[in-house]
């Protein structure tokens, strides 16, 4: 499962306490990843002003970016000079002087006006150093770009093309840039039926909604994925890491899953849906039993069998 808050903007100097200051950053420290809102529209005809007077998405994300990395700078300030005087000495300690190099490491990236997840020549082990540390510029993030209804059904707006340029010019992946509506999916969302949301966006012109691909963006860059099982009474599904074993995945039903796992049978979705039943899925050679070796595949379907047995004492 992904939950999401929702927390309110930045301001300039923010890690000096300015505005909401130290409260926004420290829920930012307890999430996993952000899902960070660019305001692309003007907002004029509902009368929703912008902190900084007018609406420019390039110097928001400037604005956020500068805060994050003054933060994740200043908390650098405390902890490396003590690590430069423990490893200065107990020099015989070389976990304690990687240590040090990574932070030092860290500390000059940031100093580069850079954030820590856009350097790419980290080792595993400087990694390993500087994730207990949960630095707010190590996060995974997802910018999605807020249009006024009207141009998001046609796709363009004063502000987009600088912005887009702008961030994938960073190193941002396109997918991990969405453009939506909020004015446009709250508006569906209080529609009561799917063909109410149909004609109304084929009268305004939209080809789809966002709100999945918003969910979906927000799981990949976690590295997370699904898997369903599936009985008379019910289809669940469950989130895992990408990467995840088999048994592991069990585990995420029940602990006993994974202690007791014998083996998995699995089919993909396309088959349930091109053969109608799973009864035919299997006859058509679609459902493969799996072992403990077994990488899981996102959108899979399972049946776990599994045998916990009480050990003689």
């Amino acid at each position: 499962m992904m939950r999401i808050w929702d927390i309110a903007g930045l301001v300039p100097n923010a890690h000096k306490g300015e505005g909401l200051g130290n409260a926004f950053l420290s829920h930012i420290a307890a999430v996993d990843g952000i899902y960070h809102v660019c305001r692309a529209f003007s907002g004029e005809e509902n009368n929703i002003t912008h902190t900084e007077g007018e609406v420019d998405p390039v110097r928001d994300l400037d604005i956020i970016k500068n805060e994050l990395i003054m933060k994740d700078l200043e908390r650098l300030e405390k902890i490396v000079p003590e690590f430069v005087r423990k490893a200065d000495q107990n020099r015989k300690l070389k976990e304690l002087a990687d240590e040090r190099d990574a932070l030092l490491k860290a500390q000059e990236v940031l100093n580069q006006g850079k954030n820590l997840r856009d350097t790419q020549d980290w080792t595993v082990r400087e990694v390993d150093f500087l994730r207990p540390y949960n630095f707010l510029t190590t996060k995974p993030c997802v910018f999605l770009v807020n249009l006024s209804e009207k141009d998001y059904c046609r796709k363009k707006n004063k502000h987009l093309n600088k912005l887009v340029a702008f961030l994938l010019g960073k190193g941002i992946r396109k997918e991990d840039i969405v453009l939506y509506s909020a004015e446009f999916e709250e508006r569906l969302s209080d529609m009561e039926t799917d063909e109410e949301r149909k004609k109304y966006m084929a009268d305004v012109g939209a080809d789809k909604r966002m709100l999945d691909r918003i969910i979906q963006s927000g799981y990949e860059s976690l590295g997370l994925m699904h898997f369903f099982t599936c009985g008379a009474d019910e289809v669940r599904s469950w989130t895992i890491h990408a990467g995840d074993k088999a048994p592991k995945a069990a585990g995420v039903i029940h602990n006993d899953m994974e202690r007791g796992f014998i083996s998995m049978d699995v089919y993909k979705y396309a088959d349930i849906k091109e053969h109608g039943t799973e009864a035919k899925v299997k006859e058509h050679g679609c459902l493969r039993q799996q072992g403990k070796n077994y990488d899981m595949c996102d959108g899979d379907i399972c049946h776990v069998k599994f045998n916990v047995t009480t050990s003689k004492k």
